[in-house]
């Protein structure tokens, strides 16, 4: 049996500042998460599987085409539908990279080109550190006491106001404004 599985204390937070700027959103970095490091809900995510599923077709397809897309909380709706689904009038930010930094996912994100991500990108210019949640399918394991998710599939990431994993939270803001290929 499979599961949604939706991630979502306080630390101490870098100071984020406008180095420079260009075109029209600043661009953010920042953890998504913490591979082998158990979360606040009791999950842990392999290392190897999130590597995958950062390198796989389906996430670089997204990536260079300008399509992995963040939205504005988990969905409320739990049918899996739309839990595999990213709905575009709920965008808030668009990842611009991702890769693996250690055990850390990390990301380059800027404000979609909506409302919401008007208010993402304010945001970041005013110091908030958006934080990220993970939005996936899998299974749970435990293994070695461990809850291991298992068979991954990640649907996005997630800006959501407590994240999960306690340093999932903007730490820059870069200054390059460019597409990146794979």
């Amino acid at each position: 049996i499979g599961y949604v599985i939706l991630e979502g204390a306080p630390i101490t937070a870098p100071e984020a500042k406008v180095i420079s700027e260009t075109g029209k959103r600043v661009i953010g970095e920042g953890i998504l998460q913490t591979a082998e490091e158990e979360n606040r809900n009791g999950r842990c995510y392999l290392h190897p599987d999130l590597d995958r599923e950062i390198k796989c077709p389906r996430t670089c397809e997204l990536i260079s085409t300008g399509n992995m897309l963040s939205e504005n909380g988990h969905p409320m709706d739990t049918s899996m539908i739309r839990q595999q689904t990213i709905d575009p009038n709920n965008t808030v930010a668009r990842f611009l990279k991702i890769w693996m930094d250690g055990n850390d996912v990390m990301a380059h994100f800027k404000g979609t080109n909506n409302s919401k991500g008007e208010e993402f990108d304010q945001d970041l210019r005013e110091g908030v550190l958006p934080s990220w949640s993970l939005r996936a399918l899998g299974g749970l394991e435990n293994i070695h006491g461990r809850n291991v998710v298992q068979n991954l599939r990640i649907i996005t990431w997630d800006r959501v106001i407590y994240p999960s994993h306690p340093h999932a939270y903007t730490t820059k803001l870069v200054t390059e404004l460019k597409r990146f290929h794979y």
